[in-house]
């Protein structure tokens, strides 16, 4: 029933799972989900209803799956890894598909005449950029964003 696995979720066959009644489904969903929760390496396992209906800080490391759900775009069932364990084929590397400031952190370097030259070590989002961007070029901020700007930039 499990049809693809990446990074740190999986999907399952959706034709196979609906042809099901909900119970079955649910005992499938759970059965794969205390699965996955005694693996080694496994912090926590969520389905995507789960993680829908979960309450995480901004600063929580569980955060980091919440915001990643869209519509047709993510799994159904979602694996946070311990720190340092990789959910992969591939023996090296990283995944950015965990929290972990390993697995996230990338530089991220901004050149202008109005912008001082600064080096900012607190930790950014990707959603302030659009938003420093915007105010930088003078055009309205991306109406659906929630993101402060990024810090040193305009003070």
């Amino acid at each position: 029933i499990v049809r693809r696995f990446y990074a740190t979720y999986f999907n399952l066959d959706r034709e196979k799972l609906e042809k099901l009644n909900k119970d079955m489904q649910n005992k499938i969903l759970g059965s794969l989900k205390e699965f996955l929760s005694k693996q080694e390496g496994i912090r926590k396992v969520w389905t995507r209803k789960e993680l829908e209906k979960a309450c995480f800080e901004p600063h929580q490391k569980e955060s980091f799956y919440k915001t990643q759900i869209y519509k047709d775009h993510f799994g159904d069932l979602i694996c946070m890894p311990h720190p340092y364990c990789l959910i992969s084929h591939y023996p090296k590397g990283c995944s950015h598909s965990t929290p972990y400031d390993y697995d996230t952190h990338v530089p991220l370097m901004i050149l202008g005449n109005e912008i001082p030259r600064k080096r900012i070590r607190q930790t950014v989002w990707a959603g302030q950029l659009p938003v420093t961007i915007a105010r930088l070029l003078h055009v309205p901020r991306p109406s659906a964003s929630t993101y402060s700007l990024l810090p040193g930039i305009f003070e």
